[in-house]
């Protein structure tokens, strides 16, 4: 898709498609972790995890966290709100930067 000089472009139906994706997904995610919570508590949980998941689930994790820090990023850039969202995603950051195992 060409811009024109001088203006600003506007977001394709698809790219507002994928965003609107992606926060389908976000309250998903959010869902089944409020699933997991009602199963019982973070060490019970952690007791019960073969050590392949747990290290799948870490490594997933890693990945999420570095979504998670992008999203915040874009946020950051926001005009009219990126000031609330810039320390944020400089935590973030750092996180996925020490993520063990790298991300």
């Amino acid at each position: 898709m060409s811009e024109t000089v001088g203006t600003s472009p506007e977001k394709s139906t698809n790219q507002l498609e994928v965003w609107r994706q992606l926060l389908e997904v976000l309250q998903r995610l959010d869902d089944v972790w409020g699933n997991t919570q009602t199963a019982g508590s973070h060490s019970a949980l952690s007791a019960q995890l073969p050590a392949n998941l747990a290290s799948a689930l870490a490594k997933a994790a890693g990945r999420g966290v570095g979504t998670i820090a992008g999203i915040t990023q874009v946020l950051a850039h926001q005009l009219d709100s990126g000031d609330a969202f810039r320390s944020s995603a400089l935590a973030l950051s750092n996180v996925v930067d020490g993520w063990p195992g790298g991300h």
